[in-house]
Formats: structure tokens, sequence, C-alpha cells
């Protein structure tokens, strides 16, 4: 393939052979003070610098989250660092949710346990950490979760995860959502580097929900109150150079000719090496192109993306395709196992994609696809593969790794079709 390595920000590498790490301290008083003290220490550095870097944040009704007695804030999720803005803003302890994951990186560990943060499996409902946000709610103490469960890419609100009106139910403690307004334009989650601009964390009143509450009337207050919409909701002006930088993880698809990684980063500028169409990208995250007519959103241009993925079968090379069955290929990489308290390789070489299994032929490691429950990006270049019996991390340096995760589930979502109503399945072909 010969591509360089896809810059799109920060990601944490996954090391081989490093434990996991979970915290073993129980929630109390005294752990509660102790967060304190490290907030008081570190916030005051957090905000200058995030005012040099970023532009700075301004709390809007601060006021609105309870001070003593337990509260859930919940919050909508747009970068990777909206959970220290929130503590930085607030100047107090608020125990978040987090991919457990983090825990297996010594320092990003430490910070964790340091401010009292919960650690969760991913994929799958953790009582465990459920468990642990309950105890910090019994000391009085602020729990924290984003309830659309991973960060957009492109700048739209995502559905809230499963059970979450169950949660607020069981915790019975009082709800506090707030919005973080700006925040897509100035870091979104594809970028390579971030805007500067200013962001906005806006807190609402609390609101107590009753035990015999529906989950359909908790869910639609929620959604009601945490969407944020970065092309039409509330907006600062935002500036910074390399716009384009990232962007690939998320248009691996000529928005022009529909063409596979044809694109180009130069500068803000994004341009096909196919069909020599271009945009220049804007902080208001408009793909402008010379002519008009060609012109369209981030937004837009994801959407485009994915009708065309599920409009042809995608496939990256056709005539191979036809020939040897592979639908995508990566350059070589290894492929880890996290799903233990200790991470593994378990292969090493080019990872493919066919219609019915994943496969690193050059170590025989195979995973069919009947067996995946899930394909996700965590964070933002860690590509996992959840299946029944473990967790694998293909730590892919070249390319879109977020093309993996729609391609891999429209092929897997085929072979359920197939499985389920295969006569629907060939009537369709035909």
């Amino acid at each position: 393939m010969g591509e360089k390595p896809l810059d799109s920000g920060r990601d944490i590498e996954e090391p081989v052979g490093q434990v996991l790490r979970i915290p073993t301290t129980v929630p109390s008083d005294k752990e509660e003070i102790a967060v304190q003290r490290a907030i008081s220490w570190v916030a005051p550095v957090f905000r200058l610098g995030a005012w040099l870097r970023l532009g700075g944040v301004e709390l809007r009704n601060a006021h609105h989250l309870p001070v003593g007695t337990p509260a859930l804030f919940l919050c909508n999720h747009v970068g990777m660092l909206d959970p220290a803005i929130a503590v930085a803003s607030l100047g107090r302890p608020v125990h978040f949710m987090a991919t457990q994951s983090l825990w297996m990186h010594p320092f990003y560990g430490r910070v964790m346990n340091l401010f009292g943060i919960v650690p969760k499996k991913k994929f799958s409902a953790d009582f465990n950490a459920i468990r642990m946000l309950r105890k910090w709610a019994d000391i009085g103490a602020t729990v924290g979760l984003y309830p659309e469960g991973e960060r957009t890419w492109d700048g739209r609100p995502l559905p809230l995860v499963d059970g979450i009106g169950g949660l607020v139910r069981m915790l019975g403690i009082p709800v506090v959502t707030a919005r973080v307004i700006n925040g897509y334009r100035v870091w979104p989650r594809w970028a390579a580097t971030p805007r500067r601009g200013l962001q906005v964390l806006e807190l609402d009143p609390p609101m107590e929900f009753e035990r015999r509450a529906k989950d359909a009337v908790i869910v639609d207050h929620l959604r009601a109150r945490l969407s944020v919409d970065a092309e039409t909701g509330e907006s600062f002006p935002v500036r910074g150079t390399n716009l384009a930088g990232g962007l690939r993880n998320l248009l691996f698809l000529c928005p022009a000719c529909g063409q596979h990684e044809c694109l180009r980063e130069e500068g803000d500028t994004l341009r096909c090496s196919l069909c020599a169409a271009s945009w220049v990208l804007g902080t208001d995250l408009w793909l402008r192109a010379a002519k008009e007519e060609q012109s369209l959103t981030i937004a837009q241009a994801a959407d485009r993306e994915r009708s065309w993925l599920a409009e042809r079968d995608f496939v990256a090379e056709p005539e191979r395709f036809a020939r040897d069955g592979v639908i995508v290929e990566s350059e070589p990489c290894r492929v880890l196992d996290i799903g233990g308290d200790r991470s593994t390789e378990v292969a090493r070489g080019r990872l493919r994609l066919y219609a019915d299994r994943l496969e690193v032929p050059e170590t025989g490691w195979c995973l069919p696809l009947d067996k995946v429950n899930a394909i996700t990006v965590d964070r933002t270049r860690s590509l996992q593969i959840r299946s029944a019996d473990s967790l694998f991390a293909p730590d892919i340096k070249v390319g879109s790794v977020l093309k993996w995760d729609w391609i891999g589930n429209h092929w897997r979502r085929k072979l359920v079709v197939r499985a389920v109503r295969p006569g629907a399945e060939a009537a369709r072909e035909v």
C-alpha cells in the first residue's frame, strides 16, 4: 500500500504484556478528600493549559450541581478532554466511568486512580463498575457518565446507550444534565491537532425521577438536554492550522468519486489523487469545493460514505475480492488480546477481512465473523473487536481505523441476515 501512518490525534499505544491494574480503593470520605486535594493542585494548571492551548473554558450555572449531597452528572461527549474539562472547571470531584483498557498504561492508570475514576469493561453491563458508582454516591459524592457511550465522529449527537434509564432509576439521585458547546469544533475526534476557541460547559438544574418512571420518559429528557449539534447549535469563533489533518480517518472514501483511500491531506485542503477533486476545510465544518455545488459539510460527507458502503457492499479491490474473497486488508500490524488481566500478542501480519472471518494469514490467527459481538473504535485509533471469549485490539497504524468498524460491522450484519433469512438475502442480491 505504501501509505504513511495516518496522523489522527494523540492516541495511546497498546503495550504487549502490560498488566491491567484495576484500582482496589474503596470509596470513602477519606478518599474523597484525597481526590479533592489532587484536584485543587491540578485544576489551576489544567485551566491555564486549556486557555493557552485550546482557548479556554467558560462554566455556566455551576450552582446547579448540588454540594454535600450525591448527584449524577450526565454530559454530551465530544472531546477526549471532556472529563478533565468538567472536573477542572467545577473544581470538585466527579467520579466518571472510563474504559478499562486505560488502566493497562501505567501513567494513565495512575491518573485515573488519582481522580477516583471508575473502570468499566467495554461492550458489557459491568455491574462491578455500577456498584462502585453506587458506593461513591452513598458517601455523598458526584458520579458522572457520558450516556452517548463514545465521542461523536461528525459533530452530531449519538444515540444514548441502552440501559441508561434503568441506571438513573437504580441510583435514585438527582440528575444534572450538562452540555459541552463548541467542543467538537475545537477538537474533532478525527483531528490530528486541536484548534483554538472557547468551549462552554453549561449545567441544567437538578432533575429527580421517580422509581416508577418509564425508561422512555427518562431517555427523552436526557436526549433533549444533552443534544448539541456542532453545525446548527451555538458556536464561537475557532482558528487553527492543518485543519484537514486526520480527516482521512473519517473520510476513507472520496466524497466525489467514492474511491478507497485516495484522499490526501495538505494543510487545510483535502484532495483526491484519482479524480482531482479538492475541498478546503473551514472551522465551520464545511468542505468547500471549487464548484459550489460540490461543497458539503463533514456530516454530509460521512452520510454519503455510509450510504455508499451499504449500497455497494464495499470491497477495497473488486478483482481481488472476486479472486480471493478479500474485502479489505491492513498494513502489517499486531493483534493483541486485551480481554484478560494482561495484554498478549496473538498475531502479527496483515489483517484481512473476508465475508465470513477476520484473519492474519502469516500466523494463522482467524476469528469467524459470526463469533464477533462488536467492532468499535476506542479513543481515536484503537480498533477493538469483541468476541464471546475475549477482546482483540489490532494496532493498525496506516489508513483509516474507522473503516474497519464500519465495513466490518456491515459484513457482520450481512452474515447474520444470511443466517436468519438466507432466501431473502439471495433474492435481494438477484
